[in-house]
């Protein structure tokens, strides 16, 4: 096996990064056993703010954990070349400097920033509104579908920023997959997207009786999905092929521009 630990979320774009909400879902698991939920110190929701705290303690620590993280890490190739961004890093840097959503909600960012907005309606009439990753799915979101349901943009929009944060707070001891590169050191925690609808519905048998019935159960079963899946998949030792999807070496290169669902192959 490749980890120690798995680490599975439902992530939400909704309301202020300092704003707790039920529609983030926690779930952790060890090498055997079901995921358990977890909650904030204290508390029973989660922030993002507080969430991304949590994360970079926890993946500074001496165990080697494999994160799934259900937002776009990127924007489709079409949209970085408008904005002249040439770099995984670059998108990072320049997003979170304009956009903020680390320290505001993301419908204030969007009508502000105009020049961004204008790229994006640009690019929703075409195929490429759609990352490679999405066009290789049957039912993919673009990431610029703003207001619609299931749509993906606010928990993109809003998770961006703590992507970067993640990265300078624990340093290299984290691999951001697949922008540093599909494969990775023996000591490194990998932080992955991933994609719940791919694969909850196998694991909707097995969320346990104090996890159903509430209001957010489809939030909970995402997350717990996502722990479940990375846990057996690595129990199986089948974790390598998912890290190296069938990508001739020109695609291999857009994607570690526009980022890759992990569990598509």
């Amino acid at each position: 096996m490749l980890f120690q630990e798995y680490i599975g979320i439902d992530y939400s774009g909704a309301g202020a990064p300092d704003k707790a909400t039920d529609a983030i879902q926690v779930f952790r698991a060890a090498r055997s056993g079901l995921p358990e939920r977890v909650a904030p110190d204290g508390k029973s929701r989660w922030s993002r703010k507080a969430l991304a705290e949590w994360l970079a303690e926890r993946l500074r620590g001496p165990e080697r954990i494999l994160v799934g993280l259900d937002h776009a890490f990127s924007f489709p190739a079409a949209c970085l070349n408008e904005l002249g961004l040439a770099s995984w890093p670059a998108f990072l840097a320049r997003f979170r400097e304009e956009w903020k959503t680390d320290e505001r909600a993301v419908k204030p960012a969007r009508e502000s920033l105009k020049k961004w907005i204008k790229v994006e309606k640009k690019l929703l009439g075409g195929l490429d509104r759609y990352r490679l990753t999405e066009r290789w799915t049957s039912a993919a979101k673009s990431v610029f579908r703003y207001g619609v349901s299931g749509s993906v943009y606010h928990s993109s929009h809003a998770g961006i920023p703590w992507l970067l944060y993640l990265r300078e707070q624990v340093g290299p001891r984290l691999h951001m997959w697949p922008f540093e590169g599909f494969g990775f050191e023996a000591d490194q925690s990998v932080v992955a997207e991933i994609d719940p609808a791919i694969f909850k519905n196998r694991y909707a048998m097995e969320l346990p009786e104090k996890h159903r019935g509430g209001k957010n159960e489809g939030d909970v079963l995402d997350a717990f999905a996502v722990c479940r899946w990375l846990q057996q998949t690595d129990l199986a030792e089948a974790l390598p092929r998912y890290f190296e999807p069938p990508l001739d070496r020109e695609q291999r290169e857009l994607v570690r521009l526009e980022g890759w669902i992990l569990g598509i192959a």
